[in-house]
Formats: C-alpha cells, structure tokens, sequence
C-alpha cells in the first residue's frame, strides 16, 4: 500500500501509513463486534416477544410467509 501511495505522491512515511492501517484494522474489528452485538439484541429481544420457536424454519419460509401476507 505504502509503495502504491508513493506512486500517486504521497510524500509521508512508511510508518504513518502503517499506523493508519493498523488503527483501521481495529474501527473494522470494533464495527463487526457492534454489528454482533446488535443482531444478539434483536434475537434475545424476538425471543422474549416471541418465545422459542417451535418448529425448526428457515429465513426462506419466513419470506415466503411475508409474502403471503403482503398479498392478502
């Protein structure tokens, strides 16, 4: 990467891009743990509404159930 941006002129240093990286690599991996955390929050929410299903379904019956009811 350092070498790419020095090819479209960038006049830093290799350890401000290597840093720039590294914090980077840490916003990405702080983003997919929230990211988790929330789909956790909205499964245990939908489980206290809703309560343990009792039938195994699939995300492809639930859209086909969608369906059904936008139609009606």
């Amino acid at each position: 990467m350092f070498l790419d941006l020095r090819g479209l002129g960038y006049e830093g240093s290799y350890d401000r891009v290597a840093g720039f990286g590294r914090q980077w690599k840490v916003g990405q991996m702080e983003g997919a743990i929230l990211q988790a955390n929330q789909q956790a929050t909205v499964h245990l929410t939908l489980l206290r509404m809703f309560g343990e299903p009792t039938f195994p379904f699939s995300r492809i019956d639930i859209e086909e159930w969608l369906d059904e009811a936008d139609t009606q």
